[in-house]
């Protein structure tokens, strides 16, 4: 990972090994760690991204798709999959959210964890 990483980033993660119904392979997440952590903690927290649905978004899902993120096509957050990764796992960055973007998945991962 060459570029800095900051809260807002979306990044692609190496989720695999996984187990269940965890977000697998490689795809695009967003850093939610606060940038203290970024900068100096050997783990951050992130959230995947993946397709968007044909039905309406859950709660604790958010649609992302400005062009400051780097996504080739528009995505869906899924907040309760919120995982922390080794930086190992993290590849390159490739954009960041928009500030709406990251006000809709702060309110997502608030509904996910009842804060």
């Amino acid at each position: 990972m060459s570029q800095p990483m900051e809260r807002g980033a979306v990044v692609t993660v190496r989720f695999d090994p996984t187990e269940g119904r965890e977000k697998r392979k490689t795809r695009p997440a967003v850093v939610v760690s606060n940038d203290i952590a970024c900068r100096h903690d050997a783990v951050v927290q992130v959230v995947p991204l993946t397709q968007l649905p044909e039905r309406p978004l859950r709660p604790y899902e958010t649609r992302v798709g400005s062009q400051e993120s780097g996504l080739a096509k528009p995505c869906r957050s899924v907040a309760n999959q919120l995982r922390t990764v080794s930086r190992e796992r993290i590849g390159r960055v490739v954009g960041r959210i928009s500030s709406n973007e990251e006000a809709a998945l702060d309110r997502a991962l608030r509904i996910h964890l009842a804060l």
